[in-house]
């Protein structure tokens, strides 16, 4: 009896280390996930708290096996067994510690709650005697003083010149072709974000329900395990003539209790169900990274070129 005890222990021990690594791929995904959605501050909440709340059944059910494991005693010839024994206390104590740290990390957590390059201008280096815009000689070129810059919003090295009038002209049209290239890119780049911020909000709900119906799930598998004979199978057989054609005719409700098998059934498709939505969050995460990250280095850019133009502002209040 105390050999099969330490068998049951030694699977569920492989359960629960399963379970730690789902929990932790999850804790993961949602620490990153939750900052890029639009939810509010309670129902962000209540992931953590479906989070923490997974973490304390594990916790208990985890002692309950220890305490099991404890009260079982073998021989002093049974040396193997009792090895065993010591062997599994040990790593139950680890996983223990485990989602002991998990726990704290999702509370710091829950506290906490109450990539394609970018347009760039390519500047270049003003050469004394060629022209800025075509590198063709220049003698006594067309210049555009800093008041000038500012007036026209174009920014340009203040040693470059220019061979001739449409060169200066050219220079400018380009110059303005990129501005609205970057006006339309932070149009496009904050679309981008909020369409992304959106659906991935969307699927973190989603995920969210998903896994409170799993939970819901595993605490009554959880259950009929305690229960002697919960394997035992009803069939349509025993139930009356009538009743069965009622219950394919949707006229009656099915009431009979739910097998484990039945019940493995439901988990197995929800589990499904719940990976593919995360493949989905994942995609749409990367996606939303890169267009933030878009966005960041245009701003970087638009804040490079502000700083220019109010030193020539400056320079020219000074003058």
């Amino acid at each position: 009896m105390n050999y099969s005890t330490i068998q049951s222990i030694r699977e569920k021990l492989k359960q629960y280390g399963k379970e730690y690594s789902t929990l932790k791929g999850q804790v993961n995904l949602y620490a990153f996930s939750l900052s890029k959605t639009t939810l509010s501050c309670h129902k962000k909440e209540i992931v953590w708290e479906q989070l923490l709340s997974l973490i304390k059944k594990n916790n208990e059910e985890l002692n309950q096996e220890l305490n099991k494991l404890n009260v079982v005693h073998f021989s002093e010839n049974e040396s193997v067994l009792n090895k065993e024994k010591e062997s599994l206390i040990s790593e139950y104590n680890e996983l223990i510690e485990k989602f002991r740290e998990e726990k704290e990390f999702v509370s710091r957590q829950k506290k906490k709650n109450d990539i394609t390059s970018v347009v760039s201008w390519q500047e270049k280096i003003s050469k004394a005697g060629y022209c800025y815009f075509c590198d063709a000689g220049t003698k006594n070129g067309y210049k555009l003083e800093e008041t000038q810059q500012q007036i026209l919003e174009i920014e340009v090295d203040d040693e470059a010149e220019f061979c001739s009038q449409e060169c200066l002209l050219d220079y400018c049209k380009e110059y303005k072709k990129w501005e609205e290239s970057k006006a339309e890119e932070k149009k496009k780049n904050e679309e981008e974000i909020e369409n992304s911020r959106r659906i991935v909000t969307k699927i973190q709900e989603m995920i969210t329900k998903l896994v409170t119906k799993l939970n819901k799930v595993r605490e009554k598998q959880r259950e009929l395990e305690l229960v002697p004979g919960n394997n035992v199978k009803h069939h349509e057989e025993n139930q009356g003539f009538f009743y069965r054609i009622g219950l394919k005719i949707g006229l009656v409700k099915n009431t009979e209790p739910l097998s484990l098998e039945k019940l493995s059934s439901i988990r197995n498709k929800i589990s499904l169900s719940l990976e593919n939505y995360k493949k989905e969050l994942k995609k749409y995460l990367t996606i939303l990274l890169v267009s933030e990250q878009k966005e960041e280095r245009r701003q970087k850019e638009e804040r490079r070129t502000f700083k220019k133009r109010n030193k020539i502002s400056n320079t020219d209040q000074d003058m």
